[in-house]
């Protein structure tokens, strides 16, 4: 058994440490420890605590990273002297276990932290154990500054009553061009609800609504009239909306571009990060034509169409973390409720094709109509580790329909997915290969592989059918005790936490300080006036140039999060109170690059961090 301990820190902390250790031998070196072998004989080579460098300066929360190798099944965390404080466990997952650790009401000064890794689950008797320790300084550092990048505009100085009966739309409005021409935030304050009687249309770049963790709402009131519900972004880059809930009095579905709760049309850089989006008389979010899409860890549920639709050419789009749910108002008797979970969708055999896009991760938890992720017309889509239960009609689908003349697909991959409960309501599979549409190409290029579709409703968990080339189905399981326990549940639901504002629009700043550059952060200052910002960037390099910019930028008081070597480049992610100029021997790590390296497990660490 080995165990390679790299201690990262995140959020408001200042980074953990390490402290490099090797044995030569099987004895135990200087910071590690071995338990007594009883019945089982394991090779136990050495303890490395591989990163952030040793004595690092750490405070708020601290992520506490363990690597281990052997057959090992928790990790469990500790503080001072052994046996030490009992801290928490944490389960390995691809050899990783990660526990995060508050420092606040801690003295300030050094403290040591070890990790003990045992050879058998948690309760049952092991027969060896290793740890491996290192020495943090607890500091009081914030690691923030004040705000000077972004400009910030509440609706409440702009006419906004926010009561949620009085019409707030000319104040929306007015806060919107109250930002300058580079954009901005608009600051929705806490207990406030914005009703709007009408579109809110926004052209202006750069512009990122924000009401941390659904602390306010934008109530639309259609009135059973359409074209009224939505915020449209059109035609512009940057368009976010982080943490907050949307609301509707729809009570019949509409199917308008306007009658979304946010749609986009032919904008690019979106970013729709922990929304609730709880009702909507056409689709939660709605993609037209345009680019570069991050939706990640929304709550869409209760929308009389799709939850999430790309159409008209939409590319390049990453859906992950996501919570979809549906279900009939009361009865199952038409017109049903809601349509599909995630869809691409191209209407016109001729049409652009949408396509170029990850859904991952999501968890689509019932629905009254429609199949769970969908496409009808798409190309270069990975669809993977996705749940679809209850769902109406196929929890997967790729198909071409002659009722509404859709294209063909080619190149999708429907990889890891568990289907179940579903086709109660249509008459699919769980899986549905369908090339319908006699006037559309074949279906082609699709692999499908390590599903797991069980108990459906229909009696089926895979059908092809219609004109398609090139399908392999690999490794499809359909025993329902292949499915992971517990399924999930709307108890489930968990949304991205938008305390933080965390855009990647990096236009904010000067483009010097834009090399390596992930996100900008913005939060509330803790004090209760103003906002502060810090940087996020994730680089690499060689280990040399590496550790000289790590060195240099820890003792300027910045925050390295995390570092490994993978390969040849050491991959570093490093939190500063203001813009960095990082040196042109190391280069940034840009997202696509992230999803590579998640998707091959070389930067699943690093992915993990972020």
């Amino acid at each position: 058994m080995r165990l390679a301990l790299p201690l990262s820190a995140l959020a408001l902390l200042a980074l953990s440490a390490c402290d490099p250790l090797s044995d030569a031998g099987g004895s135990p070196s200087a910071g590690e420890t071995s338990g007594t072998e009883r019945t089982l004989s394991l090779a136990v080579t050495s303890v490395t605590l591989t990163s952030p460098p040793a004595n690092a300066s750490v405070h708020g929360t601290v992520t506490l990273q363990a690597r281990a190798e052997g057959p090992i099944q928790n990790i469990e965390f500790f503080r001072g002297t052994p046996p030490g404080t009992y801290l928490g466990r944490a389960t390995l997952l691809d050899g990783v276990g990660t526990y995060s650790w508050n420092t606040d009401g801690l003295p300030r000064g050094a403290i040591d932290v070890f990790a003990k890794a045992w050879d058998a689950p948690a309760g049952q008797p092991a027969n060896e154990w290793r740890s491996a320790s290192v020495r943090l300084n607890l500091v009081s550092g914030t690691g923030w500054s004040p705000l000077s990048v972004m400009s910030v505009a509440d609706p409440m100085n702009h006419g906004a009553v926010g009561n949620g009966t009085t019409d707030d739309l000319a104040a929306l409005t007015a806060t919107v061009n109250a930002l300058p021409a580079s954009g901005g935030i608009v600051y929705l304050p806490p207990g406030k609800s914005f009703r709007k009687t009408n579109l809110l249309t926004v052209t202006k770049n750069h512009v990122k609504f924000w009401a941390p963790n659904r602390q306010a709402d934008i109530n639309a009131t259609v009135n059973g009239t359409r074209r009224r519900q939505s915020i449209l972004c059109r035609g512009n880059t940057g368009c976010g909306f982080f943490g907050l809930k949307f609301r509707s009095d729809a009570t019949e579905r509409f199917d308008a571009l306007e009658d979304n709760q946010i749609s986009i049309d032919h904008a690019s850089d979106v970013e729709v990060v922990g929304v609730e989006v709880t009702n909507s008389a056409a689709t939660g979010l709605f993609f037209y034509g345009s680019q570069r899409h991050h939706v990640e860890g929304n709550y869409i549920h209760h929308t009389w169409a799709d939850h999430i639709h790309h159409t008209q050419g939409a590319t390049q789009s990453w859906v992950w973390d996501n919570f979809l749910f549906n279900e009939a108002p009361g009865t199952n008797e038409l017109p049903h409720r809601g349509d599909d979970g995630i869809a691409c969708v191209t209407y016109g055999v001729t049409s652009p094709r949408c396509g170029s896009m990850e859904w991952w991760n999501n968890a689509m938890l019932g629905s009254d109509w429609g199949r769970g992720y969908a496409v009808i017309g798409g190309d270069d889509i990975d669809i993977h580790h996705n749940w679809a239960i209850g769902v109406a009609g196929a929890g997967v689908i790729v198909a071409s329909e002659g009722g509404y003349n859709s294209s063909s697909s080619q190149n999708i991959t429907v990889r890891g997915n568990w289907i179940t409960r579903g086709a109660h309501t249509i008459g699919h599979p769980g899986i549905l290969v369908s090339g319908g549409n006699p006037a559309a190409e074949p279906l082609t290029h699709l692999r499908l592989n390590d599903n797991v579709s069980a108990n459906n409703v229909s009696g089926q968990n895979y059908r092809a059918e219609g004109a398609y080339t090139d399908v392999v189905n690999t490794g499809l399981s359909q025993d329902v005790n292949a499915l992971p326990s517990p399924l999930p549940t709307t108890a489930s639901v968990r949304l991205r936490d938008t305390s933080i504002l965390k855009t990647r629009d990096v236009s904010f700043v000067a483009s010097a300080s834009q090399r390596g550059l992930y996100r900008i952060h913005v939060r509330r200052n803790p004090s209760g006036t103003g906002f502060q910002q810090r940087f996020e960037y994730v680089v690499k390099g060689t280990a040399a140039d590496m550790q000289s910019f790590l060195s240099a930028r820890q003792a300027a008081g910045d925050t390295v999060v995390g570092s490994r070597l993978v390969g040849t480049s050491t991959y570093a992610v490093l939190l500063s109170p203001t813009p960095l100029t990082v040196p042109s021997t190391l280069s940034g790590v840009s997202f696509r690059a992230l999803r590579a390296g998640d998707n091959d497990g070389s930067l699943r660490w690093l992915w993990a961090l972020l």
